[in-house]
């Protein structure tokens, strides 16, 4: 089983930032939530992820030591072009899901760096996708003084016009899309942060959001959730302002980490992922449960057919040809028996995998619908 996601963000969404804080989360089996953990697939053989090159060029705990060597800060640098990259989650020695992540850069979508040939990967990227994930920066959303200037802030425009762009051929497919909230750990004004899960920021970016929550709602087949997150937690992070918002431009800023990384949602966060695909896989199951329950009833119709015949039909029937079809319904049978009870296994442990992953999720993840 496998999953292609699709992040979209302008630069320093924090779309890099996530992906490095996720692997710092689960790079090793000592490192095990809920017994998932990731390994890296881009080295020969899988190799957890706390000795891998993906994880030292991107994790955050992997460069804890090297703050303040040089000018680093602690944070991956912004994806400067569009990069994908593999690796698998595992439970134990088995191999739950291989995962492949795009990571478009920022400038693709409001056009500061981009070409033709780039548009049309990302809108054949976005048709394969699973679940395409789109980062807005939430202190900037917080911080905005109308919802203009929110969307300006976060480039939502750019990005809901990319979502219609495939929406009339995804209006009876399955889709999940996930908006991240990043950098909230930087948000002071309690009217945003609301009883600790962001409640009224995830409000208020809805209004920011605007169409994309009109395609959601009009869009049955869409699961759409939004989280909040931060890479390294409350109090983690020591923020400088370079240059005050104007009345068309976000603030500038400038972020160190100086205290050790605790993230928080950002786990939780690619449980949903992950959950969404599972239960998508569930749902094919049973599909193909009843198409084995129907291809079993006609067997056994067939076979009524046959021993029902009257005793001439049955002599006249060619030369033990009648014998022959009954004992063959006979093995179709017991073979559609097995494969469904294969099928119900594998629902069953579809199952089992669906509860640790939205028992975790459905706490900070909000449906929008």
């Amino acid at each position: 089983m496998g999953m292609l996601i699709t992040c979209l963000g302008i630069s320093g969404s924090g779309k890099t930032v996530f992906l490095g804080s996720l692997l710092d989360s689960l790079n090793s089996p000592a490192n095990a939530h809920g017994g998932f953990f990731i390994a890296d697939t881009n080295a020969k053989g899988r190799q957890v992820l706390r000795d891998s090159l993906l994880h030292k060029e991107i994790g955050i705990a992997a460069n804890l030591d090297r703050i303040g060597h040089n000018g680093y800060k602690g944070y991956p640098s912004g994806t400067k072009s569009s990069t994908f990259r593999q690796f698998s989650l595992l439970q134990g020695r088995d191999t739950v899901l291989d995962i492949g992540w795009i990571d478009y850069k920022g400038g693709l979508l409001t056009g500061d760096a981009s070409d033709g040939s780039e548009q049309e990967d990302l809108y054949h990227c976005l048709e394969k996708s699973t679940a395409i994930v789109i980062y807005l920066d939430g202190y900037r959303i917080a911080s905005a003084e109308n919802i203009k200037q929110a969307r300006r802030f976060v480039g939502t425009e750019p990005i809901a016009k990319i979502i219609s762009h495939f929406e009339s051929s995804k209006q009876r497919s399955m889709v999940n899309i996930l908006i991240v909230l990043t950098q909230c750990d930087a948000i002071e004004d309690a009217r945003w942060i609301g009883a600790g899960d962001y409640g009224p920021l995830k409000e208020k970016t809805k209004e920011v959001l605007g169409g994309l929550v009109d395609m959601a709602r009009r869009n049955p087949l869409w699961r759409c959730g939004m989280v909040a997150i931060s890479a390294v937690g409350r109090g983690n992070n020591r923020r400088t302002f370079i240059q005050d918002a104007t009345f068309s431009t976000a603030p500038v800023v400038s972020d160190e980490i100086i205290g050790e990384p605790e993230p928080f949602n950002i786990v939780q966060a690619f449980y949903w992922l992950v959950g969404c695909v599972v239960a998508a896989e569930k749902v094919r199951a049973q599909g193909r449960v009843a198409a084995l329950h129907g291809r079993l009833s006609a067997q056994k119709s067939d076979e009524a057919r046959l021993v029902n015949m009257g005793f001439w039909k049955r002599l006249f029937y060619n030369d033990g040809k009648w014998n022959d079809e009954v004992h063959s319904s006979k093995r179709a049978q017991e073979q559609l028996s097995m494969d469904i009870l294969g099928e119900n296994q594998q629902l069953q442990a579809y199952e089992q995998a669906l509860i640790p992953l939205f028992r975790e999720s459905d706490k900070v993840v909000t449906a929008i619908s």
